[in-house]
């Protein structure tokens, strides 16, 4: 494929447009799609900024936003960096309605291709009046909860808000959409966007300069190749197995019971997951309204210093679920609860290794045209002013571009190692320290 990449790692849309505009100028080949991933130091004026994308380049495009991104000419957590391309992909994306049988339709949109690229909200913050009605129906159906008498009462309660989250698409799980998607059976590359600082009508999506509001977009690659891996140790052959992996690879805190169904969890040990955090970390419950005006002004952080770590019970791998102060009674999770066992382990994140661990996936690279890579973002909070030893090595190379968003998920066929992260057969998700790699050839 011809490829150009475009950095414009400015502060604000102006300066970033003045100068794309004279870098736009110089192309020698005709872009048909492009990927533009802007910085969230651009979030304020980035209409401005995608329609004047649209007028100077056009073709098919997605765009949406990440925390940082790195190349041979640096790394940077402001500006915009676009990558032009003379690909043809097959593109889907699902529209309102029932999301089963949306997915269904996009595995039909892009059945002739090799490979996908999704893109898609793991959580989707409305506003304010939607969040106020949510947190009203977390408080009725706690009240509800409360009165059941059984177990089975209480799993009916907990199915039906999770059930209504997943419809409103405020929360699309990872194993869900994965796999659904899978049964074509092809490679997917996931990107899982969940930033580090909440906001209201956010993640934002655009396909073609149009945004797509709570929807997934699907791209059809073909001659890529993609890669995955996680930065720790590979898992173990039962329950047990796992755990004290687990105890050894994180900061471990205990084991807990959890009362969950779908994707919520309704106790942990009989409490709240508010309770219990107030009782272990001494953390400060915000009150509703604390909570909706933190997340009206992008002061709500969706990073924790501790996660649930549930095993599989079809893999015995582990998916982590960060521990957030939110007044919430039922706490919600980014993945699909019920193949995971009843006992949960309580972790806080170490990398040990430091952040090379995360280049090793460069291992993986044959002879290709071009390297699309996807890293969590959580590193740039834990490591700061080491991120350049990430890519000491790559900055040699020119045909290359790394992203950082969510801990990335796959679905891949991978025998040469026994992932942590393998959350169910084939399909590859754990919440943190996760990295994608793109072969375009």
């Amino acid at each position: 494929m011809n490829f150009k990449i475009l950095q414009s790692p400015f502060p604000t849309v102006d300066e970033c447009i003045r100068d794309l505009e004279k870098k736009i100028n110089e192309i020698d080949f005709k872009p048909e799609f492009n990927l533009i991933f802007v910085t969230k130091s651009l979030y304020k004026n980035h209409k401005k900024l995608i329609n004047f994308l649209k007028k100077k380049i056009g073709g098919k495009s997605i765009s949406f936003f990440v925390e940082g991104f790195a190349s041979s000419e640096g790394v940077w957590t402001r500006g915009v960096t676009i990558l032009l391309t003379d690909l043809d992909p097959e593109i889907s994306k699902t529209r309102d309605g029932n999301l089963y049988r949306e997915l269904e339709r996009v595995k039909e949109d892009i059945k002739n291709s090799d490979a996908l690229m999704i893109v898609y909200p793991l959580v989707y913050f409305p506003g304010k009046f939607e969040i106020l009605r949510g947190i009203i129906r977390d408080y009725r159906s706690w009240r509800r909860y409360n009165r059941c008498k059984t177990d089975e009462c209480k799993e009916k309660v907990m199915d039906s808000v999770s059930n209504w989250l997943m419809r409103k698409r405020i929360f699309m799980p990872v194993n869900l959409i994965l796999n659904e998607l899978a049964k074509i059976q092809k490679p997917i590359a996931g990107i899982n966007l969940l930033p580090i600082e909440a906001l209201t009508n956010t993640p934002k999506i655009y396909l073609n300069y149009s945004e797509v509001n709570r929807n997934l977009v699907a791209i059809g690659l073909k001659n890529v190749k993609i890669h995955y891996h996680d930065i720790y140790p590979e898992r173990g052959k039962s329950f047990d197995e796992t755990a004290e992996i687990v105890k050894e690879a994180f900061a471990y805190r205990g084991e807990f019971d959890v009362r969950k169904k779908g994707i919520i969890i309704g106790e942990i040990n009989n409490k709240r997951v508010k309770d219990l955090l107030k009782e272990l970390f001494l953390v400060e419950i915000p009150s509703e309204n604390e909570f909706v005006s933190s997340i009206e002004k992008k002061e709500f952080l969706m990073m924790s210093s501790y996660s649930l770590g549930f095993i599989s019970k079809e893999t015995h791998g582990l998916s982590l679920l960060g521990l957030l102060n939110t007044p919430l009674n039922f706490y919600p999770s980014t993945f699909y609860l019920d193949n995971f066992y009843e006992s949960s382990i309580l972790c806080g994140e170490i990398f040990k290794g430091g952040p090379k661990n995360l280049t090793k996936i460069w291992e993986e690279r044959e002879d290709s045209n071009f390297l699309l890579n996807f890293i969590d973002s959580s590193i740039l909070l834990s490591f700061r002013g080491e991120i350049h030893e990430i890519f000491s090595e790559m900055m040699n190379y020119k045909n290359w571009l790394s992203i950082f968003t969510f801990s990335p998920s796959a679905h891949l066929k991978i025998s040469r190692r026994r992932y942590l992260s393998e959350m169910s057969k084939n399909i590859f998700y754990i919440g943190s320290g996760s990295t994608l790699l793109i072969e375009f050839k």
